[in-house]
């Protein structure tokens, strides 16, 4: 690594926690007359809180709050203590206005969920949520401004391993969801970035391209990585913005994206199998236009200046509201995944019995129960390596494991395609299906291109009978397998 580039790395180390501050220290002194409401007094009393505390979605009804804890040892990170900060503010503003702060008894469930020792710096909280008789987290009782905390989401995205020692640290963001009786004013995710006196400075040394990828065009993919993004256009007065599978490649506002997410009880996720699309459009400086390809575990960066921004032209349309058909499917899937994550061991190693004799014999294996039935099909091979998937299908939808076998190796896992993958690349598969079933049926075997997605349909036809199959593969792995 270059001298140059570790200088750059440094300075944006060192920028991160400029920003954010200590998020356990004293909140600084507000005054009531600029206060007008709950955003106005977190800005004033974490004015330089930007990267560990700040507003990362906003409607007219709703905020969304996100509370970073970094390189912490405890997998929730240091959860009480910072919960301790949030509710504190929550509360201060409520008595300010003459409010009347109410706990629910799901505040004290979801303290429990940190370890023992943090508990006890929430320990007031617990007696208060036993005191009240209300089953959610928060609410502040007020004619001024009404307001209630309907969920929280806690997000581990980065986890780091000393081989060493043998812990672990991680990054973590809590995320709260509050609703306004009221509608609120809105503009404060930028105000708030603003408001830091230093912030001017640092990203005048850095420039925006510094602070978002240390001016590289292709960086591994993170939730840093696309937080800082989010950052640098919201400080300089852009709309951030998501196209992925769950909005069926359609634009929404990623802080819309957020909050909506958050609002199904859904912890924000990103696609690690497919492409998606991340992008800032700045109207009023058009030099701050730039777009991130989310694609095989990579951002690809590019800067667009021009008269009339254009995202890319797979984009299909804008939309204000996601599909919460999609949300549901996913978290009902995840929730039947990570029951099935807990089963026994025995499980899983029937699955990878099942992908190995599929590479081995060079045939698909069929296995049917009362409850789900398992589809092992070989998928060719790349290079010296076989390919094989086995799809499990039961009430609540299909989910396809893919494995791949290497000479001297052992079967490896090598990702999941859930239902909701495959419900969002079927439209694209229907544009080629007719031609490539032609093909096949006419030649044996026939190869499409879906370029949206960067994935290859092929199609083999049975010896001897009309029967068809079409496996549709992306990176190794089956996203979509049909029978004809």
């Amino acid at each position: 690594m270059s001298p140059k580039r570790i200088l750059n790395l440094l300075s944006i180390v060192s920028l991160a926690i400029y920003l954010s501050g200590c998020a356990g220290t004293a909140p600084s002194a507000v005054k009531k007359e600029n206060i007008h409401n709950i955003k106005d007094y977190l800005i004033q009393s974490h004015p330089k809180q930007i990267y560990s505390y700040h507003i990362i979605g906003e409607e007219k009804k709703r905020t969304l709050l996100s509370m970073t804890s970094s390189n912490v040892l405890s997998e929730y990170g240091e959860g009480a203590t910072y919960t301790k900060i949030v509710f504190d503010d929550l509360d201060g503003y409520c008595k300010m206005i003459g409010g009347e702060s109410i706990y629910g008894k799901l505040v004290n469930k979801y303290i429990k969920s940190f370890n023992y020792i943090e508990n006890m710096l929430n320990i007031s909280y617990m007696n208060k949520a036993a005191k009240d008789n209300y089953d959610g987290l928060f609410k502040c009782v007020s004619s001024k401004d009404a307001f209630e905390v309907k969920n929280v989401e806690r997000y581990i995205h980065t986890t780091k391993h000393n081989t060493l020692s043998g812990l672990s640290r991680y990054w973590a963001d809590t995320i709260y969801l509050i609703e306004h009786k009221k509608e609120q004013p809105l503009g404060y995710e930028t105000r708030w970035l603003r408001s830091n006196p230093n912030t001017y400075e640092v990203f005048s040394k850095l420039g925006y391209r510094g602070f978002i990828n240390d001016n590289h065009n292709t960086i591994p993919f993170s939730y840093n990585a696309i937080k800082s993004a989010q950052i640098a256009c919201s400080y300089y007065g852009g709309q951030f913005h998501i196209a992925n599978s769950l909005t069926h490649l359609k634009s929404i506002n990623y802080g819309k994206f957020l909050i909506q997410s958050v609002q199904l009880k859904y912890v924000p996720q990103f696609d690690k199998d497919t492409k998606e699309y991340f992008w800032c459009n700045n109207t009023h400086d058009k030099s701050k236009n730039f777009q991130y390809i989310h694609k095989d575990g990579k951002l690809y960066f590019s800067q667009i200046e021009t008269k009339k921004f254009k995202h890319d032209s797979h984009i299909g349309g804008n939309i204000t509201t996601i599909d919460t058909s999609l949300f549901k499917k996913r978290i009902a899937l995840q929730a039947e995944m990570n029951q099935q994550d807990t089963q026994k061991v025995t499980n899983t190693n029937q699955e990878e019995k099942l992908a190995l004799l599929a590479t081995q014999s060079k045939i698909d294996i069929i296995e049917k129960s009362s409850i789900v039935e398992h589809e092992t099909s070989y998928n060719g091979s790349n290079g010296r390596c076989d390919l094989a998937s086995v799809t499990t299908k039961s009430a609540t939808g299909t989910l396809i494991k893919n494995y791949k076998k290497c000479p001297n190796s052992p079967v490896l896992f090598i990702g999941r395609t859930e239902q909701f993958d495959i419900d969002a690349v079927k439209p694209a598969y229907n544009k080629i299906k007719k031609s490539l079933l032609r093909n096949c049926r006419a030649q044996g075997k026939a190869i499409a291109y879906l370029s949206e997605w960067d994935a290859t349909a092929k199609c083999v036809k049975n010896h001897g009978t009309d029967n068809m199959k079409v496996t549709v593969m992306m990176n190794d792995k089956a996203i979509l397998i049909k029978h004809y």
